[in-house]
């Protein structure tokens, strides 16, 4: 919903009059520029849609951000559940597949999708208007305020059983490639012939898994529903890993083509060792289970629930000079108009972390086809959309204020909760009031 107001309404309003200075939109477009310069970059696929440009990219974010953290796909899991392939609680089971999950005690198991870690511990990114719990489906059905009605074919026992192995059987597969074939930092291991459920690990299974959670998403965001071949073929599966083959296998073969080039292009352009290197060497994260998987920063973060999220975020709350939040661009081409749109896309995400959450001082934008990584701090960013000195720190912190401002307003027409847009206290007590508000008593 951020990007809507960002392109419309009041708060796009305030962007054009107080983040459109031309002489620093002109730096920026001139940055991006001489970064993408002489690139030999990835075309979409002939013949590509602007649909299925969307689900590349949206595929490619995915996919790096489970590079950066072995997380669920939180708002692929949330799209299931909107399209009616599954229950609220098949989609919180199979959110605790992953590896970040696992480790949850048994009091918060059940509302695992809801469960976040972030540099200050583990938030409950649930929402007065969101998600219901176990609990109440356990007790007589649910109808979430956001889901569309159910139709005729999503009702079908047969349907319903096809979309429920297709989901779960699909984290558990995902849950065990990042676990043992492609951790954070690297691309899939053919050397190490990984093959949960029978089904082997390669960049090109991991991109068509992708292509398949990025249609998911798509649900979550925009439709509500799903074109049938995302499910499957057809023909309920004997098992699950039967239907983890028919999933991918419905992929579309150039998106996933296209979505593998793109993951390649990062590891081989030295983007994906630029990312690791953002995260330095003074991060908290350990080791996810015996040997496990090592994070380096935080995949898929919720910003304001149902309402605004990122990429990723990379680094860890002892990382020099703060966390930097990362943009993924793979549609359009870098043109002025578009580079100064994502700069304060980039911008009003780096803003919203109201409770200072993700410890926020830098901020990256991706271009997944050029296979280039630009960086900025926030208020270098700030100050070149705005055209003010980056050191005023006054300027800045009252621009910020003015958007949050009119983002309160409109995170709370579209029926999100506003406190978590306004401003933690100063001083010690941000992190205790934080804490507070957002995150459970998770036991020992």
């Amino acid at each position: 919903m951020l990007t809507t107001r960002l392109a419309s309404g009041e708060l796009a309003d305030w962007c054009a009059r107080r983040l459109a200075d031309p002489l620093g939109g002109e730096r920026l477009a001139a940055q991006v520029a001489a970064a993408v310069r002489g690139c030999d970059s990835l075309t979409p696929p002939a013949g590509c849609t602007a649909g299925q440009a969307g689900i590349a990219e949206l595929a490619i974010t995915q996919r790096l951000a489970f590079a950066v953290e072995p997380a669920p796909p939180y708002y692929a899991l949330l799209g299931a559940h909107a399209a009616k392939l599954v229950g609220v609680a098949r989609a919180h089971g199979a959110a605790g597949t992953f590896p970040t999950h696992t480790p949850l005690p048994v009091v918060v198991r059940i509302r695992r999708l809801d469960r976040r870690p972030t540099p200050i511990g583990w938030i409950d990114a649930a929402s007065p208007t969101g998600w219901k719990t176990y609990e109440q489906e356990l007790f007589g059905p649910i109808t979430l305020a956001s889901d569309p009605p159910a139709t005729e074919d999503r009702c079908d026992r047969g349907q319903q059983w096809r979309g429920a192995a297709s989901v779960f059987g699909l984290s558990a597969w995902l849950a065990d490639a990042l676990r043992f074939a492609a951790r954070p930092g690297h691309l899939a291991d053919p050397a190490l012939d990984s093959r949960p459920l029978g089904v082997p690990v390669t960049e090109t299974s991991l991109a068509a898994a992708c292509v398949t959670l990025a249609t998911w998403e798509q649900a979550y965001r925009i439709e509500g529903s799903l074109p049938d071949r995302v499910v499957g073929d057809g023909a309920d599966p004997p098992d699950v890993a039967a239907a983890v083959r028919s999933v991918l296998g419905s992929a579309d073969p150039a998106v996933v083509a296209d979505g593998e080039a793109m993951a390649r292009l990062a590891a081989d352009s030295g983007a994906l060792g630029a990312l690791r290197a953002l995260a330095g060497t003074a991060s908290s994260r350990v080791p996810l289970g015996r040997d496990g998987p090592v994070p380096f920063g935080y995949a898929r973060p919720v910003l304001v629930p149902h309402w605004a999220d990122a990429a990723a975020v990379i680094g860890d709350a002892g990382t020099p000079g703060g966390t930097t939040l990362l943009h993924v661009v793979a549609t359009g081409t870098p043109t002025p108009d578009r580079v100064a749109a994502w700069c304060r896309q980039l911008l009003a995400q780096c803003w919203l972390d109201g409770h200072d959450l993700y410890r926020i001082g830098r901020a990256a934008i991706y271009f997944a086809r050029h296979g280039q990584l630009l960086t900025w701090t926030t208020a270098h960013l700030a100050a070149h959309l705005a055209g003010v000195d980056p050191g005023d720190t006054a300027a800045l912190d009252l621009l910020r204020e003015e958007f949050r401002t009119l983002a309160i307003r409109a995170a709370s027409g579209d029926g999100a909760d506003p406190r978590w847009l306004q401003p933690a206290p100063p001083g010690e007590n941000a992190t205790t009031a934080t804490r507070e508000l957002h995150q459970q008593t998770l036991g020992p």
